[in-house]
């Protein structure tokens, strides 16, 4: 463990069932003795994995936070710093519940949530503890054989990093119009709780074609891939992480998709 405002360090050996608050008051009881610091409280630290913006946030036993297991897992050693919790960014929030402007409520009314309509307020992911979903709504502009049956489907995954973060999920397969468009407006549901998602995830959009052989038999091919940056999720702040925005992307096609929670 690091301090960042003295710039020492110090090494323990500890179990993995021990919570980041109670390594936290080991650091401080060391620095004290050490370094004769007085008055410094645990709660007011959090630690910090060095070289990343990752956080220890929640009362949990250090071996479950995934860079512990992933240092272990390369026979590496764990490198953590004390922050102090005033010194950590914090993202100002600037949606409004009553704004006037006429443009946030084209915007809200455009990419309004399933679960905003439900409450009709926003939350914070952190406190969302329902399974992340997001609706397929309609893509358009797909680059097919007009003289031919053309059926296409939509594979979504999350994924942080090289790692998937849940089962992939994917739509029902629908016929594309001779316009080269195709509606679902079908909800896809991830075995993930909101609250869970790591920050720097991303949404990963593959829409694939379905063909039939001579024999009948169906098969896949790749029409065309996206991906959506969920790293407004789970920044750790004070006031609670902004909101991001429904995300629509384009290509050669365009994917509009509804996240089915937002943060505030």
């Amino acid at each position: 463990a690091t301090d960042s405002r003295h710039n020492t360090s110090f090494t323990f050996n500890i179990s993995y069932t021990m919570t980041p608050l109670q390594l936290l008051r080991i650091i401080l009881n060391k620095k004290t003795i050490m370094l004769n610091s007085q008055g410094e409280r645990p709660e007011d630290f959090v630690l910090k994995v060095c070289g990343r913006e990752e956080y220890f946030v929640g009362d949990y036993p250090i071996i479950q936070y995934l860079y512990i297991q992933e240092t272990l897992l390369s026979d590496g050693v764990p490198t953590l710093v004390t922050v102090s919790c005033e010194g950590v960014p914090v993202d100002v929030p600037t949606l409004r519940e009553n704004s006037d402007d006429s443009d946030m409520k084209r915007t809200r009314s455009s990419f309004s949530t399933l679960t905003l309509r439900k409450k009709g307020k926003h939350m914070s992911s952190w406190n969302i503890q329902e399974p992340f979903t997001f609706r397929v709504c309609a893509i358009s502009r797909l680059n097919c054989d007009v003289n031919r049956t053309v059926e296409v489907g939509v594979h979504a995954g999350l994924f942080h990093g090289g790692k998937s973060l849940s089962e992939s999920q994917k739509t029902t397969e629908k016929q594309v119009s001779k316009e080269g468009s195709c509606e679902w407006e079908e909800d896809l549901t991830f075995d993930l709780k909101v609250c869970n998602i790591p920050r720097m995830a991303r949404l990963c959009l593959v829409i694939y074609e379905i063909s039939k052989t001579a024999k009948g038999v169906k098969s896949r091919r790749l029409k065309d891939t996206k991906q959506i940056d969920l790293d407004s999720f789970h920044k750790l702040r004070a006031a609670q992480p902004s909101p991001p925005t429904a995300a629509g992307c384009s290509t050669n096609f365009c994917t509009l998709v509804k996240a089915s929670h937002q943060k505030l």
